[in-house]
């Protein structure tokens, strides 16, 4: 990174969750609800999906992902229009809660830098840069991981 700024923040995205359900069970409620459809353009492909930002164990009603992209979302007509205010207030105060700066956890990455995690609880984005900066990003299914970490005896 060749200019100022440019700190990757992360976020807990189950602490942001039950704090939510505690505050604002209602907005907890909707975010479970909502179908919010999703789009993701690159070239020759168009990956779309539809699931709400709190997704939760049917069954159990764990938490199982927070889905909190608002670049990728796409036309939204999986609601009524007289349900949007709703929405949105309940997205609203979600994000009142991830803004929050005790939060929020933040690293300087510099060149050989490596920051794992999971995609499906932390929240992560990067602060405003100038200059010229290069990073790169790698995925492993949630499935594999979980195999493979269950196999070597990490999880139950």
């Amino acid at each position: 990174h060749s200019g100022s700024g440019g700190e990757n923040f992360f976020a807990d995205g189950l602490h942001v969750v039950h704090e939510l359900k505690r505050r604002y069970p209602a907005a907890y409620d909707v975010l479970c609800r909502v179908q919010v459809p999703g789009e993701y353009l690159e070239k020759g492909q168009n990956h779309r999906h539809t699931a709400p930002i709190i997704q939760v164990d049917p069954l159990t009603q764990d938490f199982v992902q927070l889905r909190l992209n608002v670049y990728d979302r796409a036309v939204f007509n999986t609601i009524p229009q007289s349900e949007m205010a709703e929405f949105y207030e309940s997205l609203r105060q979600l994000l009142l809660i991830v803004r929050d700066k005790e939060q929020q956890w933040a690293l300087k990455l510099f060149p050989g830098s490596i920051v794992l995690f999971d995609n499906w609880r932390v929240l992560h984005g990067r602060e405003a840069y100038t200059g010229s900066r290069t990073m790169s990003g790698s995925y492993v299914q949630r499935t594999d991981f979980l195999s493979k970490a269950r196999v070597l005896g990490i999880i139950d």
